[in-house]
């Protein structure tokens, strides 16, 4: 019998969209979420689209920053047979490391969390800054 999966990335991101809807945050997400032909990733990449873009922008300033960008990483639970609770992350590549990078030196608060959960919070402690 094969382990039942809880969470995916898609239903932690809509469920981070809703959140910032009812805060009325102004933002906009990648679609890189999106299953799209090779046709249509090679078009969207000579329209300017870079591997590493984060998947949510809240385009909100902050204290000392100009707005925040978080990468969101699947956070799958699963339940074995036997009952016991695997919890697995998503891997971070490099080009969104560096996306991270990039984004701070130009006065960016840049994430990446794992889960909504997580994601819900780092945009609370973000929006809440008063700083």
């Amino acid at each position: 019998m094969r382990a039942k999966r809880f969470k995916y990335e898609s239903i932690d991101q809509k469920t981070v969209a809703e959140y910032l809807k009812l805060r009325n945050v102004f933002f906009t997400i990648s679609i890189a979420g999106v299953y799209l032909t090779v046709g249509q990733w090679a078009e969207l990449m000579r329209l300017g689209y870079r591997t590493g873009t984060p998947d949510i922008f809240i385009l909100e300033p902050r204290g000392q920053w100009r707005g925040l960008f978080i990468e969101l990483k699947k956070l799958v639970k699963t339940v074995t047979p036997k009952g016991k609770v695997k919890i697995e992350k998503g891997n971070v590549k490099l080009a969104q490391l560096e996306w991270q990078i990039e984004a701070r030196k130009r006065g960016y608060a840049s994430e990446i969390c794992f889960g909504a959960d997580e994601t819900l919070e780092c945009i609370r402690e973000y929006l809440d800054d008063n700083t």
